[in-house]
């Protein structure tokens, strides 16, 4: 009922019905020796409104920038889940082989922060989610976690329910900041939502790319961490 409810508001302000969503293939591959698996799951950014193509999405450019850094190369599986709420993580991810993969991006939290998930709820959801990436991962592997983006800079957020989804997304990225700040293979990043957004064309291909530019570097780095440690 909550995500209903924020996905309708999301519609009135900024008709997120009319935008294009990917189709097609959910499988980036750049060709390279010794690629690193990386899934990407989740909903916000992960979702690719705004293009009709993963390659044009987040994750292509993501793919990209990542080979481009390492020099090997990449696969990398977009697995985008609508309206997620962080306590249905683990059962959604539970679907899904997690041994193959090296690295996993996950974006979840927005739809929390306009439904007022408890810190209680979101502490108890994210380490049950964290447990199960330890469980079922190899040893060495990263994890990524996008932190909950401040809605209110974009031009489809600005309101009343913006801004308290934008105070409790602050209350619940400091628990996700204090529970990855004790494990070693996990990193939060923070995505500037603002500077990315195409003033033209909202959700477009170039603020994919800004974004997945920023996360880049993050992953690049975890990447080489844990082959050292892996």
């Amino acid at each position: 009922m909550i995500v209903a409810l924020a996905n309708l508001f999301a519609r009135r302000l900024g008709s997120f019905a009319s935008l294009p969503v990917p189709s097609g293939t959910s499988t980036i591959v750049i060709d390279g020796p010794d690629p690193d698996r990386i899934l990407l799951a989740g909903s916000g950014v992960v979702i690719g409104y705004g293009t009709t193509s993963h390659a044009l999405g987040i994750g292509g450019c993501l793919a990209r920038f990542v080979a481009a850094g390492t020099a090997r190369g990449v696969i990398l599986d977009i697995v985008p889940i609508d309206a997620l709420l962080a306590r249905f993580a683990p059962a959604h991810l539970t679907r899904i082989d997690l041994g193959g993969y090296t690295a996993v991006v996950l974006a979840v939290g927005v739809n929390d922060a306009f439904g007022m998930t408890s810190r209680k709820s979101w502490r108890r959801s994210l380490a049950a989610t964290l447990n199960l990436f330890r469980d079922r991962m190899r040893p060495g592997s990263q994890v990524f976690v996008i932190a909950i983006a401040d809605k209110t800079s974009s031009p489809l957020f600005h309101s009343g329910p913006s801004r308290r989804a934008r105070s409790r997304g602050l209350a619940l990225n400091q628990e996700t900041e204090w529970t990855v700040a004790s494990e070693p293979n996990v990193t939060m990043i923070e995505l500037q939502m603002g500077d990315g957004f195409d003033k033209i064309q909202l959700y477009g291909a170039s603020s994919y790319q800004r974004w997945a530019r920023q996360l880049s570097p993050h992953v690049i780095e975890g990447l080489a961490r844990g082959r050292s440690t892996g």
